[in-house]
């Protein structure tokens, strides 16, 4: 048995369903395939999601799992796909009944028949992750006669011609950049070609098959490589036209590289494989493009680019059907990566703003403004951080968040001006949050709150 193969099998899920299938009809029959062999040949880490492939049918194999108390879960049995999903020792595992798969030219379902382990394999996208292993006697098969060998040689091949590989799914068109990315692999010749070829077809696959394939590329190390690939490979302009609106939009003096190649090294420094942290790198720009003017006397301006740029993250992200929890940070992050500018000083009172506007993301702000900083020529006049975070760490040790802002709440703002829910009442509880930055009211003083109400507030003068 290869070595480097153990520990996958000494996984306690895989374990478990060996000890169960020993001396049963299965015992043989079930072969670990995709990634999980693949990274363990490699050395790579495996999150811990199983795929297992057996010829013949495996939903009575799943089911009688779950009565012998092996799974924890009854199976989740999708018959017409030929495949089911069960939980051991904490850990998803997807049976496969081995198949073949034919598509119809305008479908992307496909017709299933029951097929044979080599049939299968030759399905799957690349010879690196069609290698199977058999649960059992730690036998290594390769069907393709040249997984293993690609997988030596770092070589991305289709076991059918790419072009047919691609045409069966679309999305192993961005997978391709995907696995380039993750593992640091070439292309067969040919493969590159096909998907710069066909990347067009991604525009028939959904929003959220995309988004998973890209948040797998954007917080690996090598982001800017995959980000690069997907640009050069046409990719982005099916899946996100919005940074090839970037590429070659110049910036002026403070800066040597066009939006695009900015973007990428703001987003290269700040990566740290944070998804919030590395879209807002990504992005910081976006909307540079249609907010660029030239002085007469030749100066780039980009008026407003950082609010525009809020709202385009935000259509870009609904787009790609990311949570409205992420959406929300990373747009908050991208309208206020200007706010710092580049004065010299930072008072108490800017740094009780901040803190009350941006709370949990003053740190992730900061990184940001580095990390754009960065990206800038050198030499050109840039923001002083060290001052800036002493003064936001006095603020945040003295007066959190939370007791910055107004003393009462809108219920007893409508009852005080005599108004109805709406903007007008979060204009005056603002109004009485900026007294507490100002230092003119105590953020537990309530009776004081009131009274400055009564007496103080100008509807309109914010």
């Amino acid at each position: 048995m290869d070595t480097r193969v153990q520990g996958l099998l000494n996984q306690p899920a895989l374990a478990r369903l060996a000890e169960w299938s020993a001396g049963t009809e299965f015992e043989g029959q079930l072969w670990i395939v995709g990634g999980a062999v693949r990274d363990a040949l490699l050395a790579r880490h495996n999150p811990g999601d199983f795929d297992l492939v057996r010829e013949g049918d495996v939903m009575g194999l799943t089911t009688r799992l779950y009565e012998a108390g092996v799974s924890s879960i009854f199976p989740v049995q999708y018959p017409r796909f030929g495949t089911a999903r069960v939980q051991i020792a904490d850990t998803a595992i997807e049976f496969v009944s081995a198949r073949g798969e034919s598509y119809d030219e305008h479908s992307r379902k496909p017709h299933v028949r029951p097929a044979t382990l080599r049939d299968d394999v030759y399905r799957r996208d690349f010879t690196c992750n069609s290698l199977l292993l058999n649960l059992h006697t730690g036998e290594i098969r390769d069907e393709t006669g040249q997984g293993l060998s690609d997988l030596e040689a770092g070589i991305l091949r289709t076991p059918l011609d790419p072009r047919q590989t691609m045409i069966d799914d679309p999305l192993r068109i961005l997978r391709t950049v995907r696995f380039a990315t993750q593992l640091g692999f070439g292309y067969a010749p040919g493969l590159a070609e096909t998907v710069q070829e066909q990347a067009g077809q991604l525009a028939h696959i959904s929003h959220e098959r995309i988004r998973d394939e890209f948040v797998k590329i954007v917080v690996n190390p090598r982001a800017t490589f995959g980000l690069r690939e997907m640009m050069r490979l046409g990719i982005c302009d099916v899946v996100l036209p919005e940074l090839v609106a970037t590429v070659g939009v110049e910036q002026g003096s403070f800066h040597h590289l066009d939006v695009w190649e900015h973007s990428l090294a703001v987003l290269d420094y700040a990566n740290q494989g944070n998804l919030r942290d590395n879209l807002a790198a990504l992005f910081h720009d976006i909307a540079k493009p249609q907010t660029r003017s030239v002085d007469p006397d030749g100066r780039v301006r980009f008026f407003g680019h950082e609010v525009e740029g809020a709202k385009l993250t935000d259509q870009i992200l609904r787009r790609l059907k990311f949570p409205g929890d992420l959406i929300s940070d990373v747009c908050t992050l991208v309208r206020h990566h200007m706010r710092l500018g580049t004065a010299h000083s930072f008072s108490i009172v800017a740094a009780r703003r901040l803190v009350r506007d941006l709370d949990s993301l003053v740190d992730p702000l900061l990184h940001l403004v580095e990390a754009d900083i960065h990206g800038c020529k050198p030499g050109a006049p840039k923001v002083q951080l060290g001052p800036i975070r002493d003064q936001i760490a006095r603020v945040q040790l003295e007066t959190p968040a939370a007791l910055l802002r107004s003393p009462i709440d809108g219920r007893e703002v409508m009852e005080i001006l005599d108004i109805p829910p709406g903007k007008a009442v979060g204009e005056a509880l603002h109004w009485l949050s900026e007294q507490v930055i100002e230092g003119t009211l105590d953020a537990h003083d309530k009776a004081s709150a009131r009274e400055k109400l009564r007496s103080d507030y100008r509807p309109g003068t914010l």
